[in-house]
């Protein structure tokens, strides 16, 4: 299993499909980890810092 580290801006861009390309990568990368496939990772305080 690949483990990868994913900044916030990943997540953003699925969310919010700002640039259409980006947020097919990032929905890519994000079914990857839902199905097993890989293992994705956050900097959890960046999320509190940022909130």
């Amino acid at each position: 299993m690949a483990n990868f580290f994913v900044d916030t801006n990943v997540f953003l861009r699925f969310l919010t499909n700002d640039d259409p390309a980006k947020a097919k990568r990032a929905e890519t990368l994000l079914l990857r980890a839902a199905t097993g496939v890989s293992q994705n990772h956050d900097c959890a305080p960046v999320e509190m810092w940022m909130i």
